[in-house]
């Protein structure tokens, strides 16, 4: 059997601070290509895009935030995890990534792997799916304990992919163990 080549993708996860508590956003999952991904339709996600060729993660998470969310001037307030600058002085510049989770999948529905990093919008932010590329249909922000819940009870109704970033931060929120500039 031939085994399809692996793809990079930059995967964010928004989240926001109302005031009250940190909200993680999830967004329904639209498959135009069933061919492509035959299990996740109708699914909650976090933003996802395939790296393009030269292109570095972070661009294609920020082209990934405008094309799904539909918001064409979109700019995190910060993107927790993004890469510091190193170099050992010889001509080279290397970036440091210390994103969430690095998620891997060499089954179906696509062999994906990439970082996942949290992106922090301000408080106001909404998706506006009517300017979007079609992707995505719906969202929804939700507390770390619903989510959480949601996803030990209701594992099924989330995108394969990117299920375990969801359960590593409500839970990194939930044992206050996720380094945010802001608490609840």
């Amino acid at each position: 059997m031939h085994q399809k080549p692996w793809k990079l993708v930059a995967i964010g996860i928004p989240v926001r601070f109302n005031g009250l508590e940190i909200e993680i956003m999830t967004q329904l999952r639209l498959v135009r290509n069933q061919d492509y991904d035959p299990i996740s339709d109708r699914t909650w996600e976090a933003i996802g895009e395939t790296v393009k060729e030269g292109e570095s993660v972070l661009d294609a998470l920020i082209r990934g935030f405008r094309e799904e969310c539909g918001d064409e001037q979109f700019m995190p307030v910060d993107i927790l995890g993004a890469p510091t600058d190193w170099s050992t002085g010889k001509g080279d510049h290397e970036h440091l990534y210390t994103p969430l989770c690095f998620l891997q999948n060499l089954a179906a529905p696509q062999p994906w792997a990439g970082p996942c990093h949290v992106v922090t919008v301000p408080h106001w932010w909404e998706p506006d799916y009517s300017k979007s590329d079609g992707e995505a249909g719906d969202h929804c922000w939700w507390s770390a304990e619903h989510l959480k819940h949601e996803l030990d009870h209701r594992r099924e109704t989330f995108h394969c992919f990117h299920y375990p970033a969801f359960w590593v931060l409500s839970d990194g929120i939930l044992q206050k163990t996720f380094p945010f500039p802001f608490r609840a």
